[in-house]
């Protein structure tokens, strides 16, 4: 071997280091961080509707919805794919679920009640979002992936909503089953070993 092509090789095994130091550390604090301040903004756009006589702040639907968006900021960092995946093929159910919609479609005032609907779908893809840019392998997959779900989208969108549903659907079950729990996923799979 050469003394260029054993310098390149140095520089590529260091470059990949450094990449992977990047992406392993700081990084996935920021995305945390990131995402946690965009949950913050938007459960603080919800108490103000609060203030504004909007919202009842003593009803049973804001204690929900504050609690719900509370969760999602509490347990942005423990939000993973593999559990996502886990919490959309499983079909049982430890306690009852009640899905955000239900808990929204209670509130009288149509305007509030779709505001918060947006700030909930906005607060959805940011921890999908987080999800995808904390994992290396998910952000190649998602890159790859995309002109096919863009296609998908053009040609039958409805099969695209209802993937997208799925999956808040398990970020929301996962998030629920973190607040409940009072515990987080591993201290419960080391207590259950």
């Amino acid at each position: 071997m050469n003394p260029v092509a054993c310098l390149k090789a140095v520089e590529f095994a260091v470059g990949g280091a450094l990449l992977l130091l990047l992406i392993y550390g700081p990084w996935q604090q920021t995305m945390i961080d990131l995402a946690r301040h965009k949950l913050i903004s938007a459960r603080d756009r919800i108490f103000l509707l609060a203030i504004d006589g909007k919202f009842d702040i003593n009803s049973k639907e804001y204690e929900s919805v504050r609690s719900t968006f509370n969760g999602m900021i509490r347990y942005c960092h423990a939000i993973r794919f593999h559990r996502i995946l886990a919490r959309a093929i499983s079909s049982s159910e430890d306690h009852k679920y009640t899905s955000f919609a239900e808990i929204v479609s209670n509130i009288q005032d149509t305007d509030v009640r779709e505001k918060i609907e947006h700030e909930w779908r906005e607060a959805m893809h940011t921890l999908l979002g987080v999800v995808v840019l904390r994992s290396p392998v998910l952000i190649l997959f998602t890159m790859l992936i995309s002109p096919f779900v863009i296609i998908g989208y053009l040609i039958d969108r409805s099969k695209i909503r209802a993937a997208d549903a799925t999956l808040k659907s398990a970020i929301q079950k996962d998030l629920e089953l973190e607040n409940y729990s009072g515990s987080s996923y591993r201290q419960q799979v080391a207590e259950a070993y």
